[in-house]
């Protein structure tokens, strides 16, 4: 089922992505540009907001302020009355990049800001300011956040019904993180090495080891049951620093987060972990490609569930092809 339609919006432009669904399912907060504001940057980047659809009725809401704002991230708030957002205020300020585009950071022409928005009124409430590079997570279950400072490598958690900031871990350097489903623990991982840390104890503990100091995590993905995460991360031989690795080869590790025992399943593949199946009993991966149509826009999408019970990934595999602008049903 199509959701939205950029074409026929008076207010969505092209760009959309980096869907999240709302806790209850009922709707879709997503990144959207917004005709009008396409402002060229040095790395091509445009401004995007967050907008919201109901799944049900298809219908779209422009969610927040837009004048000399730049959103980076964006998550729902469990009681589904908010959403948090990290917002670059500026005409036109420079990036710089960390890891990704999620994780740029500031270098001129801007200041950075956690914000909650309420999902009805559309009013701003500021939570923090200067981040940088202002990494966050909303714990699923409770109303508190988790943010990440790059220049000191600090977690800190807010608790957003009482107001009151609280320090996790002084130092912890991090490329990837994730929240485990029940809210109880947290796992980060930076240079070959992914750690949990747990909530109740305040302890940390080290659940897989590559010994890789070159090793850059992409992707960490907690199974619905917490006994298990899908490591995507990749390594490579540093020559120079321009680019600053080289001959860089992917890699899934699977990791008991109990046990703290691991396990490689694929190396040097195209394949990128997106998620599980709601049993835990498989991983979703997800490959692009050109597919073999005539048009030039043409993109294939081969959505695989790996069984983690089993060395082949070939039980299920199912393929979507579409097209970029769409495809016209009168003129096919």
């Amino acid at each position: 089922m199509r959701l939205t339609d950029w074409a026929r919006h008076p207010l969505l432009d092209k760009y959309v992505g980096a869907p999240h669904w709302s806790p209850d399912g009922s709707y879709i907060l997503f990144m959207g540009s917004l005709k009008g504001h396409k402002v060229v940057m040095p790395q091509n980047d445009w401004p995007s907001y967050p907008w919201i659809i109901d799944v049900r009725t298809k219908k779209l809401r422009l969610i927040g302020q837009t004048k000399d704002r730049w959103y980076m991230n964006v998550a729902w708030l469990p009681n589904q009355q908010g959403i948090v957002a990290r917002v670059v205020y500026g005409k036109k300020p420079q990036f710089g990049y960390y890891t990704n585009l999620q994780a740029s950071f500031v270098m001129s022409g801007g200041e950075e800001r956690l914000v909650m928005i309420d999902t009805k009124t559309g009013k701003e409430e500021t939570i923090r300011r200067d981040l940088s590079p202002g990494l966050f997570w909303v714990l699923p279950i409770n109303q508190k956040i988790i943010t990440y400072d790059w220049r000191n490598d600090r977690l800190t958690l807010f608790d957003l019904s009482r107001g009151k900031w609280h320090t996790l871990r002084k130092s912890a350097p991090l490329d990837v993180a994730a929240i485990s489903p029940d809210s109880k623990r947290f796992a980060f991982h930076n240079k070959g090495v992914v750690r949990v840390y747990t909530f109740q104890s305040g302890k940390t503990r080290v659940l897989y080891n590559a010994r890789d100091l070159y090793s850059v995590g992409r992707r960490l993905i907690w199974s619905p049951d917490g006994k298990w995460l899908v490591l995507w991360h990749t390594s490579g031989d540093i020559i120079s620093m321009h680019p600053p690795v080289v001959d860089t080869t992917s890699y899934i590790t699977l990791i008991d987060a109990l046990a703290g025992k691991s396990r490689l399943l694929l190396e040097d593949s195209k394949d990128i972990p997106i998620g599980w199946t709601g049993d835990s009993k498989n991983i979703l991966l997800k490959r692009g490609g050109k597919a073999d149509g005539v048009f030039p826009y043409d993109a294939k999408t081969v959505l695989t569930a790996y069984p983690i019970s089993t060395a082949s990934a070939e039980l299920s595999r199912m393929e979507i092809v579409g097209q970029q602008d769409g495809i016209d049903t009168a003129n096919p």
